[in-house]
């Protein structure tokens, strides 16, 4: 009786890790179809002040980059300059997300833990799945 209560429980187990796997790819994909290219740039409003131009104006002129370009997941379109870098990427104000307190989160990071839960749900389902194997087959011979 005992055996086949534990079969039942890890059966469900399995069914979850099952889940999370599945789950895990479908997370993935819908924040990698938000991502895009973006360079993050800081404002130079020393030269912007000289020459007369608005941040805004001169977006693609007076930046100064931080970072690569990177796949990066951000909602507030408020935080993207006109025009784009020379590799076609968005370019973000650093201090608009600064001052908003907003972080924008990478492509990679969302693929890394993706994978890692991918990992851990399908160790979790082949182990669980082989236990009720064996769980259902002592519960027929007992």
């Amino acid at each position: 009786m005992k055996t086949i209560l534990i079969h039942k429980a890890l059966v469900v187990v399995a069914a979850l890790a099952g889940i999370v796997v599945v789950g895990s790819f479908v997370v993935a994909n819908g924040y990698a179809s938000k991502a895009q290219l973006v360079q993050r740039v800081e404002v130079d409003k020393t030269a912007d002040a000289l020459f007369g131009d608005t941040p805004s104006s001169n977006a693609s002129g007076n930046n100064t980059p931080i970072g690569s370009p990177q796949k990066l997941i951000i909602e507030d379109q408020k935080a993207f300059l006109p025009g784009s870098g020379p590799d076609g990427a968005r370019l973000v104000d650093e201090k608009y997300l600064n001052d908003h307190k907003l972080y924008p989160l990478q492509l990679q990071t969302v693929e890394f833990v993706a994978s890692q839960v991918r990992l851990g749900g399908l160790i979790v389902l082949v182990l669980s799945a082989l236990g009720a194997f064996f769980a259902k087959k002592k519960s027929k011979t007992a």
